[in-house]
């Protein structure tokens, strides 16, 4: 009879022992390994929201890219006369105008230190070049050409005019224009 009794709170004891020796042990990993569990996921979603500000940056790069050829064309990155006077010959055209008399201006030693090469804020280098030439027809014409050139990509200032008169109703006006780029 003391073995009946005795028995079964051996195994009770014995049980007991077990789960405090062996499980409780267990259950403290697990509660470390849940926590490590929410340490990477709060990773994870970092990772998530990181990714959308990557993919959000790279739309706005893209976005970007897709522009630098107008880029390219208000500010070249060197300075291509020939198509700058293929530009402003193609704009006369729409006018019945041809570019005549063209003259690329040099600056004097005196103007390459101030006008030609400058600094910006962002110490980018650009410079300047002087186009001159002459183009006949009316007046009005003259004012669309002008503002056609105004609104051109190209940034161009227009530096002087003038003009003389002509035959049937037209007038001779010579132009100088100024176009900049990167150096």
């Amino acid at each position: 009879m003391i073995t009946r009794l005795f028995l079964p709170l051996l195994i009770v004891a014995v049980a007991i022992g077990a789960f405090f020796k062996l499980t409780d042990p267990l259950f403290g990993e697990i509660d470390i390994l849940r926590a490590e569990q929410t340490t990477l996921n709060a990773g994870l979603d970092n990772a998530k929201k990181l990714r959308q500000v990557e993919q959000q940056l790279l739309d706005e790069y893209n976005a970007f890219a897709a522009e630098m050829p107008v880029i390219n064309q208000l500010l070249p990155d060197n300075v291509d006369n020939v198509k700058l006077i293929i530009e402003i010959n193609n704009i006369a055209k729409r006018y019945q105008m041809a570019i005549r008399n063209l003259q690329l201006k040099k600056a004097s030693e005196d103007e390459k230190a101030e006008d030609v090469v400058a600094r910006d804020r962002e110490n980018v280098e650009r410079a300047v070049i002087t186009l001159g030439f002459s183009v006949q027809g009316s007046y009005l014409d003259f004012q669309s050409f002008l503002n056609d050139l105004a609104h051109n990509l190209r940034l161009t200032d227009v530096t002087t005019t003038g003009f003389a008169a002509a035959e049937d109703g037209k007038y001779n006006y010579n132009v100088e224009v100024q176009t900049y780029w990167l150096k």
